[in-house]
């Protein structure tokens, strides 16, 4: 189960790409990398 920054039940651990279960190619692959990268830098008080 996946939140929409794409983490999981566990707190900080998030689940990108394929191994999301939620994507089947390259492009939507690359951009749950990127909303996860945003959530965390978020997090970090850094600007995305």
């Amino acid at each position: 189960k996946l939140n929409e920054s794409l983490e999981t039940e566990i707190k900080d651990i998030f689940a990108i790409g394929d191994g999301a279960g939620i994507t089947r190619g390259l492009v939507q692959a690359s951009i749950s990398g990127v909303v996860a990268a945003r959530e965390i830098l978020n997090r970090l008080g850094k600007k995305s």
